[in-house]
């Protein structure tokens, strides 16, 4: 009865969401695309800027950045994909945040998400980091709309968002 009762108050999934693999992740974000991925290290200079800058250092120094490239015989570079991992409350989350080359968000998406699902940012949510770039007003209250029921979340991803363009800009000055 006990079990039953929690159950009720305490709905638990079953059922895990399906993700796609990375190279889907990585197609939908920079659609005919190819993709050379690229072990960057930040310096502690470059840790301390993002720090300074975003309000949140990144989990580790060691960044996997996947560059995009066209499809044309020049395999020019069109854009960044990085995949951002870090907690939610107590449980992680990975985002994929694709960045074009003129350092705006190309788009964000859900990767994993360990929290339960009912605190899971909505992709329409997630939608309107599109076009923005870095900046002061790139907050919550701001520029994001808070999620209601889920300001974890919301939080986590406009941490998420911040920290990657920072750390975007900083390889571009660096390269």
């Amino acid at each position: 009865m006990l079990a039953v009762l929690f159950s009720a108050v305490f709905p638990v999934s079953v059922e895990a969401k399906e993700r796609p693999t990375r190279d889907q992740l990585l197609a939908s974000a920079f659609p005919g695309c190819s993709f050379e991925r690229q072990p960057r290290t930040l310096t502690r200079e470059q840790m301390k800027q993002v720090k300074k800058l975003a309000g949140t250092t990144p989990a580790s120094p060691l960044i996997f950045t996947y560059r995009a490239l066209s499809a044309a015989a020049s395999k020019q570079q069109i854009g960044t994909v990085y995949f951002d991992a870090h907690k939610v409350r107590t449980l992680p989350e990975v985002l994929l945040v694709a960045v074009n080359q003129d350092g705006t968000v190309r788009r964000v998406e859900v990767a994993d998400f360990k929290e339960p699902q009912e605190y899971e940012a909505d992709p329409k949510w997630l939608a309107q980091f599109d076009k923005k770039a870095f900046g002061p007003d790139l907050q919550l209250k701001r520029d994001v709309r808070n999620l209601v029921g889920c300001t974890l979340s919301a939080r986590a991803a406009t941490d998420a968002v911040r920290r990657v363009l920072v750390i975007d800009r900083l390889l571009k000055d660096d390269s």
